[in-house]
């Protein structure tokens, strides 16, 4: 069976699978499809053009037949991906209207909470992995399956622990760049994973630290265990500096220096208070060039 396809007794199967199975590429195979005859792939552009009948008020392309609007028009992976997330949503929201309509109250309940604790764990997932391409149509995507079950089956099955978990987490959620240091989405030069090993071999972060932690503080969230700079730290200093202005993060942190004792330690010893006024001069230019280049592989791609 399609493991991307939903199912009336899966309705979130799409996701799922988009989450566990490389949904990217899979949707990226869709796109550079060559047997759909409304469909011309252009490989040097990674585009497709495209003839359909749209909606009325969407006047993208060259009209081709003003009766039923059919239109030509470029698009592009990114649009594509949009489009079928839509298209998944309302394959997914049809389901779950299907398989109610032949529930019975009891069963109503059953289905409510497995899309939302589903939903709940998905959610939780894709927060945890920074280096994760179409996380708004990810995100939205959860959302309007959430909201759309809560409408359909709140006031029957009103204030179920489930939904009340769900709600925790969200508003916890809410503050998800607490640091200031969340990296700008994907693409970026080089995959994060390719950064934190760059960082490891050239012996900027000691090697026996897990990476959780690196991967963690780029995704603006304070790290479990903190981070040991394996250099000095006139290096530590110029490295954050280099972040901050390097037009690398999301939003530039109010206090950056406020987080820094509880992010990271150097060679093993903590932080002292004020320890970046102190070590704000990197002179060698080597040095300088080093952390210039893990900044560059951190700027998104252009």
């Amino acid at each position: 069976m399609e493991p991307f396809i939903s199912t009336i007794e899966l309705p979130l199967k799409f996701l799922f699978s988009y989450i566990k199975y490389e949904g990217e590429s899979y949707l990226h195979r869709q796109f550079v499809r060559a047997d759909e005859i409304d469909f011309n792939y252009i490989p040097e552009r990674d585009v497709i053009y495209v003839q359909k009948i749209l909606p009325r008020n969407d006047t993208r392309g060259e009209l081709l037949d003003e009766d039923t609007n059919t239109r030509e028009y470029e698009l592009s992976f990114p649009e594509f991906v949009q489009e079928a997330f839509e298209e998944q949503l309302k394959i997914t929201k049809g389901l779950i209207y299907q398989k109610s309509k032949s529930n019975g109250d009891d069963q109503d309940l059953k289905l409510y909470i497995h899309i939302l604790l589903n939903c709940l764990d998905f959610q939780i997932s894709i927060d945890k992995t920074p280096e994760l391409n179409f996380r708004p149509e990810l995100n939205r995507f959860i959302s309007k399956v959430l909201t759309y079950v809560y409408n359909k089956f709140e006031r029957d099955h009103s204030k179920t622990p489930e939904i009340q978990r769900v709600k925790r987490y969200y508003k916890t959620r809410t503050d998800s760049n607490c640091t200031g240091f969340k990296l700008k989405p994907p693409p970026r030069n080089a995959p994060l994973k390719d950064i934190i090993d760059r960082l490891y071999k050239n012996e900027f972060i000691t090697k026996s630290k897990n990476s959780d932690s690196l991967n963690q503080f780029f995704n603006g969230e304070m790290p479990k265990h903190r981070i040991d700079w394996n250099k000095e730290l006139h290096e530590l200093k110029y490295f954050i500096d280099v972040i901050i202005e390097g037009k690398i993060l999301l939003n530039k942190p109010g206090q950056q220096w406020k987080n820094m004792q509880n992010i990271f330690t150097c060679q093993g010893e903590e932080l002292k208070r004020g320890w970046y006024k102190k070590h704000n001069k990197l002179k060698s230019p080597e040095k300088r060039l080093a952390i210039e280049e893990i900044a560059s592989m951190l700027s998104p791609h252009i």
